[in-house]
């Protein structure tokens, strides 16, 4: 439910009550946003309560700032291209609970330098497709509706979305994790660049709007 006197007021004001509400959260983050057209934030909610979120561990890809590759000179690290990694890690933990305590957003990246999936330009769709197989994961990136993205995550399973420029960033593309559905069909979303917008609750058109390909979501299971 979203606060009262935040019901119709822009995104600024939306900001600032998360803010308040954090309680002095410490290195809480907002994702550069493009378009800060408060038209584009009509629908979204503070999710005040748990309800209808998976437990799915919330990792930040800028708590990994350490060097892993360089190309043309320039430092790369999970922190500066991790977003894909750190949505796989996520919901590596979530499928395999402590047997993954080892996995972490780091290893995922480096596993993807290693095996040359990652070049400079963003780990792209197969190369998240391929390492989430070695993890006995399996899943298929797909166009979404309201009721494709629902009825998976009210299941009990996971989708890495590939978002476009917008809303979650500024650049050509970022990955976040759907991770449930509000009793009110609201997605709620773990974004690895972004404590303030993993606390909201989005409407599916708006997920959908800003997803990045003709396929931008991956439905992601455990393999049977």
């Amino acid at each position: 439910m979203l606060i009262p006197f935040l019901r119709e007021i822009p995104l600024l004001a939306i900001i600032l009550g998360l803010l308040i509400t954090a309680g002095g959260q410490q290195e809480a983050t907002f994702a550069p946003v493009a378009n800060l057209d408060s038209s584009r934030w009509s629908g979204v909610e503070i999710a005040e309560s748990t309800e209808g979120r998976l437990n799915v561990p919330l990792f930040f890809q800028y708590h990994y700032p350490e060097t892993v590759t360089v190309v043309d000179g320039e430092p790369r690290s999970v922190m500066t291209s991790g977003c894909g990694t750190t949505s796989l890690a996520m919901a590596i933990h979530y499928y395999h609970g402590d047997s993954a305590a080892d996995v972490t957003p780091a290893t995922l990246f480096q596993f993807a330098v290693d095996e040359h999936m990652y070049q400079g330009e963003g780990i792209g769709h197969s190369a998240l497709n391929k390492i989430a197989r070695s993890f006995q994961l399996r899943g298929e990136w797909k166009s979404g509706s309201r009721t494709r993205i629902q009825r998976w995550l009210r299941d009990g399973n996971l989708i890495i979305a590939h978002m476009s420029t917008g809303m979650f960033t500024g650049n050509t593309g970022h990955y976040i994790l759907l991770v449930g559905v509000t009793e009110d069909g609201k997605i709620l979303i773990n974004d690895p660049n972004s404590e303030l917008l993993s606390t909201l609750a989005f409407p599916v058109e708006t997920i959908i709007k800003e997803g990045k390909t003709d396929t931008p979501f991956y439905f992601v299971e455990m393999r049977k």
